[in-house]
């Protein structure tokens, strides 16, 4: 039998699941605070953008004959190549090259979204910390990170509130120095630093630790069929090249450093997307893909 003192508790906690309406989540705060270990640049990397043209072209010719996957090739990369062309924020899947092969048609380009970004960045003195900031404010967090909150807040009747994102708090932010957000390599220095009287010290100085689902692990194993199936079966030829696509496949099932399985991934949304509400093959209601709306 239950603890006669535990079971009021658990009712009461269940009892309050059912009533609670609005939740706090903490979207924002690696944005405004440094807190993705992109955002730390090694001095090795600030120096080469002191370098003559020669002397990054040098560096980059270096990186290119590297191997991919080789130790050292991407921060040669990014040693040699300016920060308005290497950095287009978090969702950086293909690179310029991969993506002209595999894209049919479209004369746009990832700058084409960052440059305006990129000049405001410059227009405003600010650094490269506070520059690559700007970049993921102005595209991952309203296109990725607080899309997906709201949705998974909405489908169960919550409403999501991002205190890191009011202005004030924003303001603050912008005011930091860089090394007030990357202080020896850790992320988010100063909200640490401001909160960690309130928090236990594990949680206040523990590693940066997001949401992974084990994607790559699924897509090289089971579920590799499904996804070979969908991108090869969907009828994209007028937007991808599909020998360039299923090449994509073929060398990431032979374990190939050079394909990731963020690329494969996009891939199977696309292709399973079009299928869905291009082609029609799926009714995603009839087979209980889609929840009905929240009252």
């Amino acid at each position: 039998m239950a603890d006669a003192a535990a079971v009021p508790l658990w009712f009461a906690a269940r009892e309050a699941r059912k009533h609670v309406k609005v939740v706090l989540s903490g979207e924002g705060a690696d944005e405004l605070f440094g807190g993705y270990g992109v955002y730390y640049q090694p001095g090795v990397v600030r120096a080469g953008q002191a370098l003559p043209g020669w002397g990054r072209a040098a560096v980059g010719r270096v990186a290119a004959e590297l191997p991919a996957g080789r130790r050292g090739k991407g921060l040669l990369n990014r040693t040699s190549t300016p920060l308005p062309r290497r950095y287009i924020g978090n969702a950086y899947v293909f690179g310029a090259g991969q993506a002209r092969e595999l894209v049919r048609g479209g004369t746009g380009s990832e700058f084409d979204v960052t440059d305006p970004v990129y000049r405001q960045a410059a227009e405003a003195g600010l650094d490269d910390v506070a520059t690559m900031q700007l970049v993921d404010v102005n595209t991952w967090l309203p296109g990725d990170i607080l899309v997906k909150a709201d949705r998974m807040a909405m489908a169960h009747g919550l409403e999501l509130r991002t205190p890191f994102l009011d202005r004030e708090v924003l303001s603050v932010a912008a005011r930091l120095a860089r090394v007030e957000k990357t202080a020896a390599g850790r992320t988010k220095f100063a909200l640490r630093e401001a909160v960690g009287d309130l928090l236990p010290q594990a949680a206040a100085e523990r590693a940066k630790l997001g949401f992974p689902v084990p994607l790559g692990h699924w897509l090289s194993g089971g579920m590799y069929g499904f996804a070979e199936q969908v991108v090869r079966t969907a009828q994209t030829g007028q937007w991808l090249n599909k020998g360039a696509a299923t090449e994509i496949l073929r060398r990431f099932r032979a374990g190939d450093p050079g394909v990731t399985w963020r690329q494969v991934w996009l891939l199977v949304v696309f292709s399973l997307w079009h299928q869905i509400y291009v082609e029609r093959v799926y009714d995603p209601v009839a087979l209980g893909w889609e929840s009905p709306a929240v009252g």
